[in-house]
């Protein structure tokens, strides 16, 4: 099992009520994996329903950055995270960006 993958299940575990797009970003947050191996396994652990296809692009240029970003670059982040999440299918508001994550509320 790659570290990606082992990363993504044991926060899967410890957060069952977040969506797999949540998941994947929290396990990729500052790890500095590749765009090639972020974007690989982010088409087989993300689910299709979490977010709008048409804005895949923007939401995997958004987890590239966040793979190599620092704590005081999550807010320029902010407005990213929003058009990709929300722009689409999901309605929602972020609630807080922490050194412990993103934190979203889907209404």
């Amino acid at each position: 099992m790659k570290s990606l993958q082992r990363r993504f299940n044991k926060i899967a575990l410890e957060h069952q009520n977040w969506s797999s797009y949540l998941i994947f970003a929290e396990a990729i947050k500052k790890q500095k994996f590749s765009k090639r191996i972020i974007k690989e396994w982010f088409n087989k652990l993300v689910d299709k329903d979490d977010y709008a296809p048409e804005e895949k692009r923007e939401i995997l240029q958004f987890l590239y950055n966040l793979s190599f970003s620092s704590n005081s670059e999550y807010l320029p982040l902010k407005n990213r995270l929003r058009r990709a999440c929300f722009g689409g299918k999901l309605k929602g508001h972020i609630e807080g960006l922490s050194k412990s994550g993103i934190q979203i509320l889907l209404t």
